[in-house]
């Protein structure tokens, strides 16, 4: 007795809500829900005849009782008696809440007195109205459509606001039975539940007769039913994992999978559509003809950290597996700039002179040697580091990363933001061959975009992120891009690394990445047997990665090459995304 006469313990929990992903652009990307898919909105939102529409079917006089309707419940039954089916509900909309709440399902006499006392405590808490949009938010429609706003899409395609009289009745009359009576599967039943729902109404004095038979008349325009679309589902796969690897969207995993498919937010992403298209026309125009299977590009804000642009190629349907930031491949002499960041920072001017034999010996430090080759077998005279770098000759950066050390280049690159476990493997398996790019695992596109970045933001390096906000359901700002730069390499030596990437597009492999007007800086990579082709550059405001190759590594690749096959689509994304930069 002691329990049933206790309020409930929380009046109402929260409701499973969707969470909405938009574009920077406010282009909705995506809804994210797991078995319960609801849109809450306000009961001023919701028409007046809807309201009226649910009321006249389960509980007619939910305004006058106190949770518990003994003489609503003698009525329903009579009309369903006479009707030979379940036109009307025994239990109150409170008694519903209560039920779905706190009372629990199980057909006992101890749960219907648990649910009326539960009932009663309601009513107590709440204003009828509040009852009523809590009620119209909850209840279950049919078809996976959880709340009015949510029925009004699944059914009818429109806004909660755009309900008619008709459609308003019929959605009511789905609250007893909805799988009894989807209208997609039962039209006729369906068809004769809205039918006396609206009699219902007309009873109530919440319509006259002439509305009524203006409803009844109407078609029956339930719309098909539609798959949920998820517009690049890339990005919103990307954007999941960095929610769910995030403390601010809850203490535990469990807490942030709750918060994104049953939390109600509003997720704004950095992504730019009109950069997504610049990607996708990019390589659209210049990678037919090549040998090169797929193709990624990824941009950042080399200020904010913000990705502007992430495009994994390929079909999802096919493979959800993300090049763009999942992806790890060999960068080849993408990573020469890091070894010569190592040496600046060593005390190496950048004029002292490198070999430009075309195929060197360097002892390695387990003890052996190492011989390093030429692309192409070239040979050059001995020349500083800007040269070396310009013509990426592999001898000069071998020689570099021998006096300078693994451990140094090894430091540089945790400091400009690649994962250095994930990217080059335990310790034992990080050699000389560092410099060219032979790297235990490899690095993914976004990993690339953002070191560089490091380079265009003076030195200053910013971490990724795809959320540019994030808000609760009830307006609180979970997450808003707030950069925090590390100064992660010395201004003067940064000074001089841009100095000579620029070098490197405006008079060496990166030519083809020329831009008009601009002097961005970058680096061409290409891996042995050219599975992987890389172009990697930035301007102030955009450092972008382009990676091209064959995902499976399958077979060697000899037409592809940073410089010609990854550098054109690097211009061309580059030249269409900072035209449209403020």
């Amino acid at each position: 007795a002691e329990q049933l006469a206790a309020a409930p313990d929380r009046a109402l929990p929260p409701l499973a809500e969707r969470s909405v992903v938009r574009a920077a652009d406010g282009t909705v990307l995506a809804t994210l829900h797991g078995e319960i898919d609801r849109r809450l909105v306000e009961l001023a939102e919701i028409p007046a005849h809807t309201r009226a529409a649910v009321i006249a079917a389960e509980d007619r006089d939910f305004f006058t009782h106190d949770g518990f309707d003994a003489q609503g419940m003698a009525r329903a039954a009579w009309a369903n008696l006479r009707a030979g089916t379940i036109v009307q509900g025994g239990s109150t909309l409170t008694q519903q809440l209560a039920k779905q709440n706190h009372a629990g399902p199980a057909r006992t006499f101890e749960r219907k007195a648990r649910e009326i006392v539960y009932a009663m405590a309601l009513e107590q808490l709440f204003t009828k109205e509040q009852l009523l949009e809590r009620y119209l938010n909850e209840v279950y429609f049919g078809s996976g459509a959880y709340g009015v706003a949510t029925a009004a899409e699944e059914f009818f395609g429109v806004d909660v606001a755009d309900l008619t009289v008709g459609e308003s009745a019929l959605l009511a009359g789905l609250v007893r039975s909805p799988n009894a009576l989807d209208p997609r599967a039962n039209p006729a039943d369906a068809l004769r539940v809205r039918d006396q729902v609206l009699s219902a109404m007309v009873s109530d004095g919440a319509v006259d007769a002439r509305t009524r038979e203006a409803a009844r008349a109407a078609p029956l325009a339930v719309a098909p039913p539609v798959a949920p679309e998820v517009v690049d589902p890339f990005v919103v796969e990307a954007l999941k994992r960095e929610v769910l690897a995030d403390p601010a969207f809850g203490a535990t995993r469990e807490d942030r999978v709750r918060a994104l498919f049953a939390g109600g937010l509003e997720i704004t992403l950095t992504v730019d559509p009109a950069l997504q298209e610049a990607a996708r026309q990019a390589v659209a125009s210049h990678a037919e003809g090549t040998e090169a299977t797929r193709a990624a590009v990824v941009a950042t804000d080399p200020r904010t950290g913000a990705v502007r642009a992430l495009y994994s190629g390929g079909d999802f349907g096919d493979s959800q597996f993300d090049l763009a930031t999942q992806g790890r491949r060999q960068p080849g002499s993408a990573f020469k700039p890091f070894v010569a960041a190592a040496a600046l920072e060593a005390g190496w001017t950048g004029e002292e002179l490198l070999t430009g034999a075309a195929s060197a010996t360097f002892p390695d430090p387990s003890g052996s040697t190492w011989t390093v080759t030429n692309f192409a077998g070239a040979s050059y005279e001995d020349m500083d580091l800007g040269d070396a770098l310009a013509a990426s000759v592999n001898t000069a950066f071998g020689q570099l990363v021998t006096e300078v050390g693994v451990e140094a280049v090894t430091d540089v690159l945790g400091r400009v933001g690649i994962d250095v476990d994930a990217a080059l493997g335990p310790p034992r398996r990080r050699g000389p061959a560092i410099a060219l790019g032979g790297i235990d695992q490899g690095v993914s596109p976004l990993e690339m975009a953002s070191a560089y970045g490091t380079f265009a933001n003076g030195g200053r390096h910013v971490s990724p992120t795809l959320i540019e906000r994030a808000v609760s359901t009830d307006g609180e700002v979970v997450r808003a891009l707030d950069p925090q730069p590390r100064q992660a390499l010395d201004p003067a030596v940064n000074a001089r690394m841009v100095e000579v990437l620029s070098d490197v597009v405006a008079e060496g492999t990166g030519a083809a990445a020329r831009l008009p007007g601009q002097r961005p800086i970058g680096k061409t990579g290409t891996s042995q047997a050219s599975a992987d082709a890389w172009f990697v550059g930035a301007t102030d405001e955009l450092s972008a990665a382009v990676w091209m190759g064959d995902p499976t590594r399958r077979s060697p690749l000899p037409g592809v090459t940073g410089g010609e096959t990854a550098a054109p689509v690097w211009q061309a994304f580059m030249t269409a995304a900072l035209a449209e930069q403020p």
